[in-house]
């Protein structure tokens, strides 16, 4: 039986998945210096957080480059090692823009529930809700998560949860996470890191502070270490039998670091570089002052190497600013290795991963791959290296992205010319160089744009292999690139203009239609090739499709394919681009034309796109008016708790208290009542009823008792909800049936009357 009960605890964590952050917190914890950090653990504030058993939310708030994440590893470490009895359970993420396309609000939560179950004997709550969604084979959501989150929760004493570098998430997956964490605070320690600029006190009011600012001890401490006179070194040689220009060169760091270990690394990293003891005295009184001139200083040294290590330290700082998702040490030696003009690749280029760190002066760094597979990847050392970098147009912009492009393309091309050499249409010669997989997914990624046009020719030749070899093939249907056509045959010229039309290649668009005669092919050529543009935001593309004759009111797609990507109007709503949807509207499109997914105006509604609902009101959509898939906009805003959304359609004369067949006869208050606080408070200030439509299932309060939302339940008890309404079906005897204990004693402190 204990095997068995182990076995299906492993089995539900593993549906979970959870986001595997002990490697990655063994990593940031290596980086502290000994003795730092004690401060924060020693601090009043952290102290009472610590020790009160729920309810409690502290912010650890610090300028860019203070040290946030490595204070926050010790608070994990302190945690871990204070809260080990059975009835604790201590969470943490480590949130990374590296990640960001892992770290969803949903994996978060996942990776909160699996550390309070994990190692405990599982619920019979928590195994009836894997079991039911295990049934039907899908993933739980974000508010079921939340709901068996608050449930595990109320098993233990205490539950810390640690969420570091919030501001570098998403902002839309940052404000679900917010209003989740917000809602399940009663039950959880929350401690929550990011810098100033991060808005949190919109969801946590009364959340207390800790400044994160670098002590200066502790900035001694960590240049005390780095100048250590033991370790082997050029530093160490420079500063051999001078112990005197090391206790200035300690108090300089720490003067000058303006409360940041970052810009205290840069410092340290641009004395170690120096060769002599005149040169370090020398640069020890100009060290640069702020993030932005050490950066600046930093560059300044890269490009004063010699040529080799100039380009290869260039490109690799190229390519870590552009990619489009994280890479290995692998991955970018072969990428370095490219040479533009080379037919094959030379394995003599690649760079070994010393060389590579050596040459970008402390700006890269290599760690193993944070979920556990002991992969090396390679990242730039910081954020703050990413958003300097990004406003150099040396490293970011048309430019680059054309250089990387093309060097992904010659890297395609080489496998063309590998097996012309061997004779063999191995599919499996991607596999030989670790570079493939990158460059056939993105190389039509950063072509995008200006980079079209020189480019063209090179992609051309790529393609012109296309029926040669079964690489290609291979190549071409694993890549996002475009080029899979014959302009001779309708197939393939609808499938390139619409693949062209949907990534963006606004000249290759051009090229297709000069050279396509439009007449000889269907109508649905130009149709889905709109809808494409229509759907990816590119005007200028929607443009010169519907000057080529394409119909804005069409619909082209096949029976089998949700007709909510049929409509070019219909997608550039749900999808975001105004400035489409004002060019459609000014071009004939129907404003009230709707399909199985609604209206356009509840397509925005729904997706919270403001600015192409504004569009939509200016030319006449009535506010009013719903579908018999979405009820109306206001309905379709209030399922999705698009707050902003809500108070656009109430001031242009949406109805609060308006019901719908296809919600049961639920009002809009009635749906956000599942747990959209914000929601719920503008519709009773526009009148809504309190207590929902009668003819309505269940009323507002027994939505929010049902969904277990204390923090909505409350809202609604105070604006005068029954506790009672119903007769014979009240919110008591949902909660009992719920189960939520903390829902009954509310109920009942609110005059619920016991059957």
């Amino acid at each position: 039986n204990r095997n068995q009960s182990t076995q299906q605890q492993k089995t539900i964590l593993d549906w979970l998945g959870p986001l595997s952050m002990s490697h990655t917190h063994r990593n940031i914890l290596s980086l502290r210096s000994p003795g730092t950090g004690t401060w924060l653990i020693e601090d009043e504030s952290y102290k009472s957080w610590a020790k009160t058993p729920k309810n409690q939310a502290i912010w650890l708030r610090g300028i860019p480059g203070a040290g946030k994440t490595v204070l926050t590893s010790i608070v994990v470490e302190n945690l871990l090692h204070h809260n080990q009895s059975d009835d604790t359970a201590v969470s943490f993420v480590y949130c990374d823009y590296n990640d960001a396309a892992q770290q969803t609000s949903e994996r978060i939560l996942s990776t909160i529930l699996a550390a309070i179950i994990r190692h405990r004997p599982l619920s019979e709550q928590l195994v009836d809700f894997y079991n039911e969604h295990d049934k039907i084979g899908v993933q739980p959501t974000l508010t079921e998560l939340e709901r068996v989150r608050r449930v595990e929760a109320t098993r233990l004493s205490s539950v810390f949860v640690i969420v570091d570098a919030i501001d570098e998430m998403k902002d839309d997956i940052r404000e679900a996470l917010l209003n989740v964490l917000f809602n399940l605070a009663p039950y959880l320690n929350i401690m929550l890191v990011s810098r100033p600029s991060i808005d949190i006190s919109r969801q946590f009011l009364r959340i207390k502070t800790i400044e994160a600012n670098a002590k200066d001890q502790d900035i001694h401490r960590y240049a005390e270490y780095r100048l250590m006179p033991n370790k082997r070194s050029q530093l160490a040689a420079v500063l051999e039998g001078r112990s005197d220009l090391r206790k200035h060169a300690v108090e300089s760091v720490v003067d000058q670091s303006q409360g940041m270990f970052r810009l205290a690394q840069l410092h340290l990293d641009l004395l170690s570089d120096m060769p002599n003891a005149r040169a370090f005295r020398r640069t020890l009184l100009d060290l640069p002052l702020g993030l932005d001139a050490a950066h600046n200083e930093t560059i300044n040294r890269i490009l004063n190497q010699s040529d080799v290590a100039r380009e290869t330290a260039i490109s690799a700082l190229k390519w870590l600013t552009n990619v489009r998702r994280p890479i290995t040490l692998l991955e970018l030696q072969y990428a370095l290795a490219v040479e533009s003009d080379a037919e094959v690749f030379d394995p003599e280029g690649l760079v070994d991963e010393e060389y590579i760190l050596s040459v970008c002066k402390g700006l890269v760094t290599v760690a193993d791959e944070p979920h556990g597979t002991m992969v090396r990847m390679v990242y730039l050392s910081h954020y703050t290296v990413l958003e300097y970098l990004k406003t150099d147009n040396r490293f970011h912009g048309p430019a680059t992205e054309e250089q990387l492009a093309l060097a992904c393309l010659t890297h395609l091309l080489f496998q063309v010319n590998d097996t012309r050499n061997n004779g063999s249409e191995d599919a499996s010669a991607q596999n030989k160089n670790p570079f493939h997989a990158y460059a056939a997914e993105f190389w039509g990624v950063h072509a995008r744009g200006e980079p079209e046009a020189v480019l063209g020719p090179r992609a051309f030749q790529f393609v012109g292999d296309y029926k040669k070899t079964g690489y290609v093939r291979s190549a071409l249907a694993s890549s996002k690139s475009l080029f899979r056509f014959e302009l001779a045959n309708e197939y393939f010229f609808s499938r390139a203009l619409r693949k062209a039309s949907a990534r963006g290649y606004t000249d290759i668009v051009q090229f297709l239609l000069d050279r396509a005669k439009i007449s000889d092919f269907s109508v649905g050529t130009l149709g889905r090739a709109l809808h494409s543009a229509s759907r990816n935001g590119h005007l200028e593309i929607v443009k010169k499709l519907i000057h080529a004759g394409a119909d804005v009111n069409g619909s082209y797609l096949t029976p089998w394919i949700a007709a909510e990507d049929s409509v070019p109007l219909c997608v550039a709503c749900e999808h975001g681009h105004a400035d489409i949807v004002e060019f459609l509207l000014g071009h004939t499109a129907v404003s009230k034309w709707y399909d199985c997914s609604g209206l356009p105006l509840e397509l925005a509604a729904r997706k919270a796109q403001l600015d192409v609902a504004k569009t939509l009101i200016s030319h006449g959509a009535d506010v009013k008016f719903g579908s018999v898939w979405q009820g109306s906009p206001l309905l379709s805003a209030a399922m999705a708790g698009h707050v902003d959304m809500m108070k656009l359609l109430l001031e242009n004369g949406a109805d609060a208290r308006a019901t719908s067949d296809c919600y049961r006869k639920m009002t809009p208050l009635q749906i956000a009542a599942n747990g959209h606080r914000s929601v719920v408070e503008i519709l009773l200030d526009h009148g809504a009823s309190i207590d929902g439509s009668p003819d309505a299932y269940l009323t507002p309060l027994q939505t929010a008792v049902f969904h277990g939302n204390i923090v909505i339940i409350k809202l609604l008890l105070r604006r005068g909800a029954s506790p009672d309404a119903p007769p014979g079906k009240s919110a008591l005897l949902t909660a009992i049936r719920q189960g939520d204990e903390d829902a009954i004693k509310l109920l009942l402190d609110f005059g619920a009357t016991p059957s």
